[in-house]
């Protein structure tokens, strides 16, 4: 009898321990991937996507009605200023870029500090104006007038989005402030204790050339989305493991193969990597067949001469379905790359000049819905028969040498968006995205757009 109970007593425990832990052990099926709507802007002004980004991808609304792919949450980059889109913006859109900051429809969502009109709106502000801010670009040296503003921003808009020059700045806005988002510029120094234990921080971008660059990362219990800048893997170490992180994007990738990436290849889902292909930089994809739940991936980098399996790694991950192919592609690495994915969703393709890429290849795509052209290619008109496209981009240059088959191909493709793209000269890459004064300087040349009008 006593051998009985023993049994029923382990018979319990165990059915217990199979309730406790079947559900640890099921996992959730990966939700299906969709893309993102097509939004549109029209007015004045330009907006490239943050993740993925290329910096020769700007979409102008002036001339033509501008379009991008976006959902909630995601970033737009207008010249020197990171602004997120909210689905609350709706699919349709104007849009206004301008010396000191950003319009959507009729509010003002983000402002540059550095400029006296930005200070002057942001001192007049009703409190409404300030609770839908989303981005302040600060200056680097707060004076006590500004500050005492920057107090009033904070008791109604805590949480908003900040891109900080220096790191005194920083110290002085993070007393009032909880972003969700920070941008920091190449030139502050590399020390970001300041940052650490940040609880709400989802974005952050920062550079990473120096030892010690990336120890405040773990203290962010929400990153999901990180930039680095200049990161050198052999200065600052490896990328540490981040519990919540799903998307990296590197700008000058120092490294010469994916090694550095290992503590959190099998996390990501979005992965853009920025010039590389230059002085043995990257020369290698070997393991990024790890990267096992990559959606996104961004490969922005020039890979002219290299061997023709350069891309294979690629031909393993099933779950793509946004790829940025770099430069230097050659014809038959383009044609593997189709026949390795013909489920992509969303394709950006750059040539360099003299190229001859032909884009027959396309057509084993299945379900190609955005594509983006960033150079000149052959066989445009293979573009006619892309059904299933709902966005496309087109490189000016491409565009304006080849108006009659762009005519041809809006009026075969009438369920797509097709837009042209170009590059205004803002720099590339890190020296783009975080020197607002290089944007600010190009969008000077253009007409201004008053205050009244903001």
């Amino acid at each position: 009898m006593k051998g009985m109970k023993q049994w029923v007593s382990l018979a319990i425990l165990l059915g217990v321990a199979g309730v406790i832990v079947q559900p640890m052990l099921r996992r959730e099926p990966e939700p299906a991937w969709t893309p993102p709507p097509i939004v549109r802007f029209e007015g004045r002004g330009h907006a490239a996507r943050l993740i993925p980004m290329n910096s020769e991808a700007y979409v102008e609304a002036e001339d033509l009605q501008g379009a991008l792919p976006l959902k909630d949450g995601d970033f737009m980059l207008t010249p020197g200023l990171f602004v997120r889109y909210r689905s609350s913006d709706g699919v349709r859109f104007s849009l206004a870029t301008f010396g000191w900051g950003t319009r959507i429809g009729k509010s003002i969502v983000a402002v540059w500090l550095g400029e006296d009109e930005g200070q002057s709106w942001l001192d007049r502000a009703t409190d409404e104006q300030l609770a839908g801010l989303r981005t302040l670009v600060l200056p680097e040296e707060i004076d006590p007038g500004l500050m005492a503003i920057l107090e009033r921003v904070a008791a109604l808009n805590p949480n908003i989005d900040l891109h900080v020059p220096s790191q005194e700045a920083l110290r002085e806005a993070l007393v009032y402030f909880q972003p969700r988002a920070v941008f920091i510029d190449d030139e502050f120094e590399a020390d970001y204790r300041v940052l650490a234990h940040q609880p709400l921080i989802d974005t952050l971008m920062i550079k990473a050339d120096e030892p010690g660059s990336l120890d405040v990362l773990p203290t962010l219990p929400r990153l999901r989305h990180l930039m680095l800048g200049e990161w050198d893997p052999a200065e600052a170490g490896p990328i540490p493991a981040l519990a919540a992180l799903n998307s990296l994007t590197v700008f000058d990738t120092a490294f010469q193969d994916l090694s550095a990436l290992a503590p959190v290849a099998g996390q990501l889902e979005a992965l853009d990597l920025f010039d590389f292909g230059k002085d043995e930089k990257l020369a290698s994809l070997a393991g990024l067949e790890k990267f096992g739940r990559l959606q996104v991936l961004g490969l922005q980098g020039d890979i002219e001469g290299s061997p023709v399996d350069y891309l294979q790694p690629l031909e393993r991950l099933d779950g793509l379905r946004w790829v940025s192919l770099p430069k230097g592609l050659s014809q038959q690495q383009l044609e593997r790359f189709v026949s390795a994915h013909p489920g992509i969703s969303f394709l950006q393709l750059s040539s360099k000049e003299d190229a001859e890429i032909d884009l027959a290849p396309l057509t084993g795509f299945q379900q190609l819905y955005g594509l983006t052209l960033l150079g000149e290619f052959k066989n445009l008109d293979v573009l006619k028969s892309l059904q299933s496209l709902r966005y496309l981009a087109i490189h000016d240059e491409q565009w304006e040498e080849s108006e009659e088959q762009v005519e041809a191909i809006i009026k075969a493709l009438p369920d797509a968006v097709v837009v042209r793209t170009g590059s205004p000269c803002l720099g590339s890459g890190w020296v783009l995205l975080l020197v607002p004064a290089l944007a600010f300087a190009w969008m000077r040349r253009r007409p201004p757009v008053s205050a009244a009008a903001a």
